[in-house]
Order: C-alpha cells, then sequence, then structure tokens
C-alpha cells in the first residue's frame, strides 16, 4: 500500500487547517488528490495524519487528527566547505536524507566559488532542497540550513565530538561515531583542508580523523560520514549493556 503524501505545514495543530496556496497545488494540482484521501502533515519534529475535506487548485482544506512527536534524532552538524558547480545542492540532500541536524556552509583557503550577491538566493534553493528530501525520505522535519560562515566560527559551534576530517589523520573515524552523543562532522574543500586550518582546528579541542584509506570527493566525504554516524549511531544503542 502507498504511504500517504507527506506535506510540510508552518505549525501543526488538531483541527481544520486550510494550507497555503503553494502547498495546495502541490496536493491537488501535482498529485491531483481529493476529497477523502488522506495526508500526512509534519512541522518541526511532529506528525499528524489529515483528510482532506476541500480540495481546489489553489485552496485545500484539511481535518488534522492528533498530532505525534517524532522520535528525537541524534544531534549531528554537518561543516562542509562550499564545491563547485551544484555539488553542495547533493550535500544538501544527502545530509537531510541521513538524518543531519543542521547543514553549515563554510568558507575556507581552499574554497574556491565565492557566492558574493547570490548568497541569499543559493541559501533559499538549499532551504528548499531539504524541504524537499524532508518529504520524499519520511523525517518529521528539515534540517537548518545555516547562512554562510567562516571555517573558525563553525568550528566553534557547540557538539560533544567534533571532527575534522582530513586523509591520513592518526584517529579513525568510526570510534568516534559510537553512541548518540551530539556530533560535529567538518569536510573540506576539493583541495583539502590547509595544513594552517589543521593546526588551528586541532588547537580548539577537535579531532583529526579519516574517513577510510582511499581519497574521495568531498561531497562523497559527507554522504560516506553521515551514513557511518546513523549507522553506527544506531548499532550502538542497540548493543546489550554490559554488565556491572
Amino acid at each position: 500500500m502507498k504511504p500517504p503524501l507527506r506535506v510540510p505545514v508552518p505549525t501543526l495543530t488538531e483541527g481544520r487547517l486550510e494550507l497555503d496556496a503553494a502547498t495546495s497545488r502541490y496536493v491537488a494540482r501535482v498529485h491531483r488528490l481529493e476529497a477523502g484521501a488522506t495526508i500526512s502533515l509534519f512541522s518541526a519534529g511532529f506528525e499528524a495524519s489529515a483528510t482532506i475535506t476541500r480540495a481546489c487548485a489553489d485552496a485545500v482544506e484539511v481535518d488534522v487528527g492528533p498530532r505525534r512527536a517524532a522520535a528525537p534524532p541524534r544531534d549531528v552538524t554537518l561543516v562542509q566547505a562550499l564545491g563547485k558547480a551544484d555539488k553542495f545542492d547533493a550535500v544538501v540532500r544527502d545530509a537531510t536524507e541521513l538524518g543531519a541536524t543542521r547543514v553549515v556552509p563554510v568558507m575556507t583557503a581552499r574554497t574556491i566559488p565565492r557566492l558574493g550577491d547570490r548568497a541569499d538566493a543559493r541559501l533559499a534553493r538549499w532551504r528548499a532542497i531539504a524541504l524537499d528530501a524532508t518529504r520524499q525520505c519520511g523525517r518529521a522535519s528539515a534540517p537548518e540550513i545555516c547562512a554562510l560562515e567562516p571555517l573558525s566560527t563553525a568550528l566553534a559551534r557547540h557538539a560533544a565530538v567534533r571532527v575534522m576530517l582530513t586523509p591520513g589523520a592518526p584517529s579513525p573515524l568510526a570510534p568516534l561515531l559510537l553512541g548518540d552523543a551530539s556530533l560535529l562532522i567538518a569536510v573540506g574543500p576539493e583541495g583539502g583542508f590547509t595544513p594552517e586550518e589543521l593546526t588551528d582546528a586541532g588547537a580548539r579541542g577537535v579531532t583529526l580523523a579519516r574517513l577510510g584509506a582511499t581519497v574521495l570527493r568531498t561531497e562523497t566525504v559527507a554522504a560516506a560520514a553521515l551514513g557511518a554516524a546513523l549507522v553506527l549511531g544506531e548499532a550502538s544503542s542497540a548493543l546489550p549493556s554490559s554488565p556491572d
């Protein structure tokens, strides 16, 4: 049986709700749903089933059932250097599907793109990509997509475990991902982090770690690291507690 269409809303409360014009078009025109159909609404970590009571091209009204809290995700921050062309689009999409809580784009010494007056438009695009990926993957809220920051500012964000990935680092990444502690993972640009950036990160208490024996593309690193965090975090929580 096909799962109900997932639809984001600004706020979610039980009772009658009229969807905004853009969302109504998505429901009634794109997916051609009519009165009587059931959809799933989500907002800020909550979900609820809703029945369409009226469906017009630009105005859809629904009856919202009791809302329920989704399981809280692990707090995972991806600090990602900007990449060439549309690589950051793919990073945002993958990060959303793989459970990142927030994505922080950063400028580094070797970052090639310079957004300039395109920064606001790119940020709006990334947030739209994240929202679309949220609909598809089933999570209850979209990740926070932050405005562009300097690397030093992003690394100062709080997390119980802070990791900067670089080939040849002394520490393997996997052991750092176990458990459910808040996590920050920093991924560099195509040319990697500079020695000065690595030294500064270490001085800030950030652990330098390697992902594996091969050198990956910057957008592949993000997906691999977040996938590993998702799998290892769940695996470690499923292990039986050791006896006292």
